[in-house]
Order: structure tokens, then sequence, then C-alpha cells
């Protein structure tokens, strides 16, 4: 008798506060989780305690219930159709992937294409999402596999250019000891076209091993520049002398 005594008003309570629950102004998520303790609330009170009163209160408080989680299911049935419609973006997202990764192969690589293509697709993959759990991780371990496959040959190719461009630089470097000025110019020349016709490098990587480059053919030019002055005053000297000859032989 006790217990249904504290019981009753507790009941009507928990009543009044669902149905304050009913066009409350929260998120989806969180309407869900007051519904939820209160209804975890009202199973505590039916523990000993005499359910003759609790039919019609239940029934109260079921109809508020379901009036309060109203919002909330149509929440949750849009966010379980994006999930599918994400499930769905990214299983065709793999088979673009998959068909574009077939097609690189052999000499025919286009590695700038590549490079545009692990960007965009990661952009993507993050861009669908959520997923439903059950399907999740057969999709992360295809993607993963795809992109990283991709990655380690761009890598590979990012490696090798590295290494090209170094060997201009390290050829380039020792135009400056050589003998013949016109040649090295011409070397310079020549190596400043192949420079261009090497591949990708990752930017941060390019930039430094360019001035490392351009100051060694600066330096080569700077050569010329200062052998073409050199020449220069010994012509004027030579014309400075010329004319002091004529002069005396006048």
């Amino acid at each position: 008798d006790w217990k249904t005594f504290t019981v009753v008003p507790k009941r009507a309570e928990l009543v009044q506060r669902m149905q304050s629950l009913i066009g409350a102004e929260m998120s989806a998520e969180e309407q869900a989780r007051q519904i939820r303790r209160l209804r975890d609330e009202w199973r505590t009170l039916k523990r000993g305690a005499d359910d003759a009163s609790a039919p019609e209160e239940l029934q109260q408080f079921e109809a508020a219930a379901e009036r309060a989680y109203e919002p909330c299911r149509e929440h949750f049935a849009r966010q379980a159709e994006q999930r599918k419609e994400n499930q769905a973006r990214r299983e065709e997202l793999l088979e673009r992937l998959e068909a574009f990764a077939a097609a690189q192969t052999g000499e025919h690589v286009d590695w700038r294409l590549v490079q545009v293509a692990l960007v965009e697709s990661r952009r993507e993959w993050r861009e669908y999402a959520p997923v439903d759990q059950a399907a999740i991780k057969a999709l992360q371990t295809r993607f993963h596999a795809l992109v990283d496959d991709l990655q380690a040959r761009l890598n590979a190719e990012y490696a090798r250019n590295v290494q090209a461009k170094r060997d201009l630089i390290a050829r380039t470097e020792a135009l400056v000891t050589l003998e013949d000025t016109q040649q090295a110019i011409e070397e310079a020349k020549r190596l400043q076209r192949e420079w261009k016709s090497v591949g990708l490098v990752p930017r941060h990587q390019d930039n430094a091993l360019w001035d490392e480059f351009r100051k060694h053919c600066d330096a080569v030019f700077e050569r010329s520049a200062h052998e073409a002055a050199a020449h220069g005053a010994a012509l004027e000297g030579n014309q400075a002398r010329a004319s002091g000859l004529c002069a005396e032989m006048q």
C-alpha cells in the first residue's frame, strides 16, 4: 500500500513530463533520449506497486510517448535513408576507382590524373557519410586497398622524379668548373629543358629542388657575364692604347 501511495503521484508526474515533450523544441536525438529515460522510470515504478489504476495512466503515458516520438521517427527514417544513399554512392565510387586503377597501367599512366583522383576520391568518401555500421567495414577495406595501392604507385613515381632532378642538379653544379664557358651555357640551357620534362614531384620538395637547380644555373650564366665584362674592359683598353699610338704617330 505504501509503495502504491508513493507511486501514483509519480505516475501522474511522468505522464505530464511525457506530454510536455510533444512539440518540444529540441533535437530529435535529445528528444528520443528523454523519451527513453521516462520509459525507464515508468518501468521501475511497476515493481511491487498496485497496478489497479495503472491502465488508464499507462494509456495516457504511451499515447503521449507516441506523439512525442513521431518527429524522432521521421528524423531517424530520413537518416536511415541517407545512410542507404551514402552506401550506394560509396559503392559507385568504388566501382569508378577500380576501373580507373585498372586503366592506369604500364607506360601510359597519367600521374597528374592519379594525383587528382586520390584527392577527389578521398573528399567524396568523406562526403558520403554516415553509412550503416553493418556495411561500413567491408566498404572501408575495399576503399583503402584501392587508395593505398594508387598512393604507393604515385609515391614511387615521386621518388623517381626527385632522383632525376637531383641528378640534374649535380650535373649543373659541375658546369661551373667547365673551362669552355660557351659550352657550359649551352649545356645549362639543355639541362633546363630537361628539367621541364621531368614528371610530378611533391610541391614542398619541388620548390626546394628548383631553388638549388636555379642557383647553379645562375652561377654558370654569371660566369659568362663576368667574362663578357672582362672582355669588354680589355677591348676598351686596347682601343685607348690604339688611340694613344695614333696620336703619337701623328
